[in-house]
């Protein structure tokens, strides 16, 4: 409610004052003061292009990489609940200024004993927690949309129920592995896609460790486009990147999974973000 009150007052003051009401980044900046579930959620949103303004969509996109990190402490502390263990005994080496860092958890650089770079995520402190509070939240204030009959605000319904079912799936890194090796079985021989190894004996419920495979992903591609960097165009492009052939292979591999066999869209989403 802080949030919310906060938000609409900076809309009502730019309103009052003629100024631009930039709705869109307003909308962005709640979701990363909610933080945790919302940002989340502030994530699916910008998936919505069928429903939202293409404004909304892009601010929302920014939410992908604008998580503060948890502390080195937190990180210590679930290698030492899960694996008994530090990662200075577990990895060879183990960085703990993280590559990226989302709402459920971050990801760290390492690598194995024999010199294998990995990519390691673990899970942000009290995510469970959270995400209870925050989804009763949520579905709190559909129940409200519905009973004041805001037909506008209709099409908020699905994405909170796949949020629910979505990110409840995602809370256990153990059924992210357990994705990862049915992909990698159904990409056996593909020539267009490569599906990182998982290092069950580094795995738990809030540690995942996989085979680091180094790449611009999608968003990464998109913000130099959207912001007209062509030295980092450039330099993608020099590097044997053809966006034609990247977003045909894309739908290809999505067809082929989804269509012969039968791997849902959830699974997909998580593998190409």
């Amino acid at each position: 409610m802080a949030v919310l009150t906060a938000q609409i007052g900076k809309l009502a003051v730019r309103l009052l004052s003629g100024r631009p009401l930039d709705g869109p980044n307003l909308l962005r900046e709640g979701f990363e003061k909610a933080g945790g579930t919302f940002v989340k959620f502030g994530q699916i949103l910008a998936l919505q292009v069928d429903t939202l303004p293409k404004a909304y969509c892009a601010a929302l996109m920014r939410l992908l990489d604008r998580v503060p990190p948890a502390s080195t402490e937190h990180v210590l502390r679930i290698f030492e609940e899960d694996l008994k263990a530090p990662p200075e005994i577990l990895y060879r080496s183990f960085d703990y200024q993280p590559l990226a860092s989302a709402s459920i958890g971050q990801v760290h650089r390492a690598e194995l004993h024999d010199g294998t770079p990995v990519a390691v995520k673990v899970q942000r402190p009290d995510v469970h927690q959270d995400f209870h509070r925050d989804v009763l939240v949520m579905r709190g204030f559909i129940w409200l949309v519905f009973l004041l009959r805001i037909r506008s605000l209709y099409f908020m319904r699905d994405p909170v129920r796949e949020l629910a079912s979505w990110t409840h799936d995602e809370l256990d890194y153990r059924r992210e592995a357990a994705h990862c090796n049915l992909l990698a079985h159904n990409a056996e021989g593909s020539t267009t896609e490569r599906i990182p190894t998982v290092y069950r004996e580094l795995t738990t419920a809030r540690i995942l460790t996989m085979e680091f495979l180094d790449g611009p992903n999608v968003s990464t591609y998109l913000k130099f486009v959207e912001r007209g960097d062509e030295a980092e165009l450039s330099r993608l492009r020099e590097a044997g990147f053809n966006p034609a052939v990247f977003s045909n292979n894309v739908i290809t591999n999505f067809l082929r999974d989804a269509f012969r066999h039968g791997v849902s869209m959830p699974i997909f989403i998580r593998r190409i973000c």
